[in-house]
């Protein structure tokens, strides 16, 4: 990885997962979605080193291949609680994950 850039897509960890899980709610409502998904599963993310770390997630809705892919921005320690930045909707689990 370059300084200020992405790492490469690693598959979702227990971390992640449980940060997305946290921000459920949040992602959801940037997405402006009624109902809540058929599922809610991070896939895969990225990581780039900022004043804290920013995560790029790829997050799995629906059995159909539906995801959404959420930039989370996770302060440093006690300097504020994780939050999400945008959030990218109308993509399918073969999309790639990118900076946004």
């Amino acid at each position: 990885m370059k300084c200020g850039g992405t790492s490469a897509d690693k598959v979702a960890d227990d971390e992640v997962k449980d940060l997305c899980n946290q921000l459920k709610s949040d992602v959801l409502a940037k997405l402006n979605r009624d109902s809540d998904p058929e599922m809610f599963e991070a896939i895969t993310y990225m990581t780039q080193v900022v004043a804290g770390m920013n995560y790029f997630v790829k997050i799995q809705l629906h059995s159909n291949g539906e995801c959404v892919h959420a930039r989370i921005y996770r302060p440093l320690p006690h300097q504020g609680n994780p939050e999400v930045h945008s959030v990218i909707g109308g993509l399918q689990k073969e999309d790639s994950l990118e900076y946004f």
